[in-house]
């Protein structure tokens, strides 16, 4: 598939400390999108000086819809693909060699990450629920990679809050084969992105009900 442009979107809040490795480590293997979700440090200039494309928003707007922002302009740009990233180095960047491979030279349309280990009980239920219904290890993971088709079909990344659930199983459910790839990294450092034990776990059980009512209803369609 040559001539075809990777593009890997990176959220990222009050990042600072860690987005010009990222960026830098990124930038090897496609056009990298940072999206600085509203920080008050120096976010933006560190990923725009490592060579990202940044887009600001004034406000933070959370994790999905922050992620919505990074499609919208690879889809401007005209990318053929994309992969989301962490911006804390949670996913080692270069395991953006193995997406790239599976997306572009073979054309996969959906790869997905897959960690060692849960790391909440949430993680956990919401882990053996999609094992189940739709064979994805970790579905939780916020490395995935995607063909923009499938961003098109699904008419966005996100419209139902699903800690970035949603475009890889409403693809799937709609018939799309994938590939899974052993995700590396470090620990995250400093808040959660989701917040305290509790908070997290009912963001992620809430996640999961709503992945169970789309299951619903594309399987009326």
């Amino acid at each position: 598939m040559a001539g075809h442009q990777l593009g890997v979107i990176i959220p990222a809040l009050n990042e600072g400390t860690t987005i010009a490795a990222i960026v830098a480590a990124a930038g090897r293997y496609g056009v990298v999108i940072v999206v600085n979700d509203g920080s008050t440090d120096d976010t933006a200039e560190q990923a725009q000086s490592a060579g990202a494309v940044v887009v600001s928003n004034q406000h933070s707007t959370g994790y999905e819809p922050a992620i919505e922002a990074g499609f919208q302009e690879a889809e401007n740009r005209g990318l053929y693909a994309a992969v989301t990233l962490d911006a804390d180095g949670e996913h080692d960047p270069i395991i953006l060699a193995e997406f790239r491979k599976h997306l572009i030279d073979e054309d996969v349309a959906l790869v997905i990450g897959r960690r060692c280990r849960p790391q909440r009980f949430a993680e956990w239920v919401m882990g053996h629920y999609c094992r189940r219904q739709f064979a994805i290890r970790d579905v939780l993971c916020g490395m995935k990679g995607y063909h923009m088709r499938l961003y098109v079909e699904n008419s966005g990344f996100d419209h139902w809050r699903s800690v970035g659930t949603e475009l890889a199983v409403a693809s799937i459910l709609r018939g799309c084969e994938f590939r899974e790839v052993d995700v590396v990294g470090k620990s995250r450092q400093g808040k959660p992105r989701y917040g305290g034990a509790l908070r997290a776990n009912l963001k992620i059980l809430g996640a999961l009900y709503r992945l169970i009512r789309l299951k619903d209803q594309v399987s009326t369609v």
